[in-house]
């Protein structure tokens, strides 16, 4: 026998493996397949299988060993891939300031266009929040935030809402303004990497010094 044959549950390489079997063991044949293949039904210690039959060397008569039915070949199992359910995908499809260019130290809105690019609109509120900071965004200088209820933002629909801020100095400095939709978290979206969107400007004077 050469090193390590695989007994089979069928007379095919089709069937799964039963044992593997060292060189050198000494079987027991029970039977010979019906199906003209060849491979002997065999014994090995509590193993009882299909071997084919260049793995082995035979000695003995085998006139009258019977003929086995091998068992079928078993059936794979139906595999199902499961669906995710249809969930919101709420992402922020523009910026706007108004005025478009704000004054130092007098309050602006920022106009933020929302879009639901999802199966199923929110069924439950959210926020949208913006925070106004210098350029590096270390400095915080303003926030705010507004409620979306549910039922606003209907399949591939839009929701226009605004949140007004008020940057009491920095005129002339490049300010950020960082939005983000969804920013409780309350929401559970098909892709949550298009809640942000920033948008920057540079304060006029006004009465600022």
């Amino acid at each position: 026998m050469r090193d390590n044959a695989r007994l089979r549950l069928g007379d095919s390489n089709a069937y799964p493996v039963v044992a593997s079997i060292p060189n050198g063991a000494i079987l027991r044949i029970t039977g010979i397949s019906s199906t003209g293949s060849g491979w002997y039904r065999v014994r090995y210690n509590n193993a009882r299988g299909f071997i084919n039959p260049d793995a082995v060397t035979v000695t003995g008569d085998l006139s009258q060993v019977r003929r086995v039915d091998p068992p079928p070949l078993p059936t794979a199992t139906p595999s199902t891939t499961p669906t995710s359910p249809p969930l919101p995908d709420i992402a922020i499809k523009a910026l706007a300031l108004t005025p478009t260019q704000p004054t130092c130290a007098a309050a602006f809105d920022v106009n933020v266009l929302l879009i639901n690019r999802g199966d199923v609109d929110a069924t439950v509120p959210f926020k949208v929040h913006a925070i106004a900071a210098l350029e590096a965004g270390d400095i915080q200088l303003d926030e705010g935030s507004v409620d979306v209820p549910p039922g606003s933002l209907p399949p591939f629909m839009e929701y226009q809402t605004e949140i007004e801020l008020n940057v009491p100095e920095y005129h002339g400095q490049q300010i950020n303004i960082f939005v983000t939709a969804d920013s409780d978290g309350a929401v559970v979206e098909s892709r949550e990497n298009n809640n942000e969107r920033t948008i920057s400007y540079t304060p006029q004077q006004g009465g600022c010094v």
